[in-house]
């Protein structure tokens, strides 16, 4: 059995790379952040794991005097995740936004930027809820001056579609989901609207860029979603269990051009619906073929299954027209980075 799969690795040299590599790509917007205050909520989560080490590394490597402050929940956690580089953020505040507004150590702090990288935590009610963002839009209004706001929604928003690719679109049509994403979904739809309407009303810079699928580093392991069930099997020496449609499509985004993406468009934050996911297919029955050939050829065992195959993969051309090229590592190298990772 391969053991801990799913640590912090904060030093390990794919994660150093990494984040140099972000660095490098995004240094207009370290320049442009350089001396100001952001806040980044979800800070133990995979994205906001990635963009507050990322934030880090550029002060560290350009010299910006970027000052970082997070929003977490799990104390352990957070120790566990930054480790020794806990003391270079500079206010740790413990809180979970669906319950309480923020309450920060002073009252002059503004952010140039707030990036709102957590989710409802409440799944399992009746509603998605939008507490926290309007926790979060409060302390915005409140700034004397005008902070970047951007929100980190999901492909989730278009619910059930039928069609081979996602496309960016304008329309706020109500998410039609009848499975345990409904509550998520309808969450990252009522936010949206909330920072549409706080940006026509002068309160902030908004952004509500919809994110797609991802794996790498620090992407949750235990969980339902098929590449991290694949790659488990692989590192395990088990034969790949591919539950489902073969023929379902996914596309995968790595975390560099992930964060990337993200960092870009704070320099210029669009209100029109941006994507940050990959174009390029891959069917569920590929990428199990992928990690076999990866992890030892241990061989795949494809389950009986009457689902019709599904699709979940997203247009970008718009966003890239204004952010450049979203991807450029390809799913197979992404996951050789990725198991080196584990592998420390």
């Amino acid at each position: 059995m391969h053991q801990e799969l799913h640590g912090p690795k904060i030093k390990s040299r794919i994660f150093e790379f990494d984040l140099k590599s972000i660095v490098q790509r995004c240094e207009k917007v370290f320049d442009s952040l350089n001396g100001q205050e952001i806040l980044i909520t979800g800070a133990t989560g995979f994205v906001g794991t990635w963009l507050t080490h990322a934030i880090l590394m550029a002060n560290k490597e350009l010299g910006c005097k970027i000052e970082v402050d997070v929003v977490y929940r799990d104390e352990s956690k957070l120790n566990e995740i930054y480790a020794s580089d806990l003391s270079k953020i500079r206010n740790k505040i413990k809180m979970d936004l669906d319950l309480q507004p923020i309450c920060l150590p002073k009252d002059d702090i503004s952010y140039k930027l707030i990036i709102h990288a957590a989710s409802n935590t409440n799944y399992q009610s009746n509603q998605g809820g939008t507490n926290s963002t309007e926790n979060l839009l409060k302390l915005a209004r409140n700034q004397k001056t005008l902070p970047i706001f951007i929100y980190l929604s999901s492909g989730a928003v278009y619910g059930n579609l039928n069609v081979s690719k996602f496309p960016e679109t304008d329309a706020f049509l109500e998410p039609k989901i009848e499975n345990l994403y409904k509550n998520y979904a309808i969450e990252k739809y009522l936010s949206e609207k909330l920072i549409v309407e706080a940006t026509q009303r002068g309160e902030i810079f908004g952004s509500y860029p919809r994110l797609f699928t991802f794996y790498g580093p620090f992407f949750p392991i235990k969980n339902q979603y098929a590449v991290s069930s694949f790659l488990m099997d692989g590192l395990n020496k088990k034969k790949i269990e591919l539950k489902g449609n073969p023929d379902t499509t996914r596309s995968y985004l790595y975390p560099t051009d992930l964060i990337s993406a993200i960092l870009k468009l704070t320099l210029s934050p669009k209100l029109s619906p941006m994507h940050i996911g990959s174009e390029k297919v891959i069917k569920m029955i590929e990428l199990a073929e992928i990690v076999n050939q990866l992890t030892g050829n241990y061989g795949i065992q494809i389950q009986p299954s009457e689902q019709s195959a599904s699709h979940y993969v997203p247009e970008t051309m718009i966003t890239e027209s204004q952010l450049g090229d979203l991807q450029t590592i390809d799913v197979k190298e992404g996951l050789q980075r990725w198991i080196q990772w584990m592998s420390v």
